[in-house]
């Protein structure tokens, strides 16, 4: 696996441009099923306006994945979208597939391909108010990653006081 090394701007540079990114998310439910499609856009920039995806932020950009955390969808001059599925056999039970592609065209960041890509599915099984247990295959295939692909499980535990 290769990693590019990527060079941030110096935020104190008086001729460092400002980043812009909006985004919308529309979704409907039907039954025990939920639809939703997101776009975000990130003007060309020279900072990552990262961490607004994040799930606790006032303002979300709605292409955020789990492997890449929002820092994907927030790189310099990307459009961005994702559909996600989700769907509740029962009560304590939700089950989650998405897929997110990531148009990216600032040149200091891309490679051949310009694009990102990623596949989830979850699963959180919530047996009472205070604990829920996560598990999440990714496939996520990053501009970075020079056409490898990264394959990840992970599984989690949260407990609410």
């Amino acid at each position: 696996m290769n990693f590019r090394e990527v060079r941030c701007p110096d935020v104190d540079d008086e001729s460092t441009n400002d980043t812009h990114a909006y985004g919308l998310r529309i979704g409907s439910d039907f039954g025990a099923v939920d639809l939703s499609l997101a776009y975000t856009s990130v003007n060309d920039g020279d900072m990552w306006p990262m961490r607004l995806s994040d799930h606790n932020t006032q303002t979300p950009l709605f292409t955020a994945t789990l492997y890449g955390d929002g820092d994907i969808a927030t790189v310099p001059e990307t459009d961005s979208y994702k559909i996600t599925i989700g769907y509740d056999p029962f009560e304590s039970l939700r089950l989650t597939g998405a897929y997110g592609y990531y148009d990216h065209g600032m040149l200091l960041y891309s490679t051949m391909e310009d694009r990102s890509t990623a596949v989830e599915v979850s699963a959180q099984y919530t047996p009472s108010d205070h604990i829920s247990l996560y598990v999440a295959y990714m496939n996520s295939d990053f501009w970075w990653l020079d056409g490898d692909a990264l394959n990840s499980i992970r599984v989690w535990a949260k407990y609410q006081f």
